[in-house]
């Protein structure tokens, strides 16, 4: 009786320890999630992996991490990967310089929504209407990353010209 329960008891271990290393597989960043809230979810990730002896090496954790990450960070990550220190970086290092950049980004954003707010007045109203249908536009779309005025369509690298003329 007592073999039975032992066996009872590893083959439940068994199982979180399989559902702890399927989450960290589908682990992925959710829709508005800050760089913040996305290394709290991840750090409580790791530490239940940790409770069933699961341990992963820094650059894997980093390398998990990275992949979690949205499609608009891959410049970024690129950029960072190629810097002289990431092979040295530990999981906290690599999200402050992420948490830096997300910084400097909103901080650019804001910048150009002050000086947008500036020159409201000297803009005609179908000007404000078309500015403003161009960003619902932009935001309805899926896949986009660049925007060519010239052409006047948004641009999936993946994929053609998207025309929303």
């Amino acid at each position: 009786m007592i073999g039975l329960m032992c066996i009872g008891i590893i083959g439940k271990k068994m199982r979180k320890r399989m559902f702890g290393l399927k989450d960290l597989n589908v682990f992925l960043c959710r829709k508005h999630e800050t760089v913040n809230e996305l290394e709290e979810r991840y750090g409580k990730l790791l530490d239940s992996l940790k409770r069933y002896e699961i341990r992963l090496s820094n650059a894997e954790k980093i390398s998990k991490f990275a992949d979690a990450l949205p499609s608009e960070w891959d410049e970024f990550l690129i950029k960072l990967k190629q810097d002289s220190r990431f092979s040295k970086f530990y999981l906290k290092e690599f999200t402050k310089e992420l948490k830096i950049h997300d910084y400097e980004i909103n901080k650019k954003k804001k910048n150009l929504i002050n000086d947008i707010e500036k020159n409201l007045d000297k803009i005609s109203l179908d000007v404000i209407l078309e500015i403003n249908r161009r960003i619902n536009i932009f935001l309805a779309a899926k896949n986009v990353k660049i925007y060519d005025i010239k052409s006047g369509c948004y641009i999936d690298k993946n994929i053609n010209p998207l025309h929303f003329d």
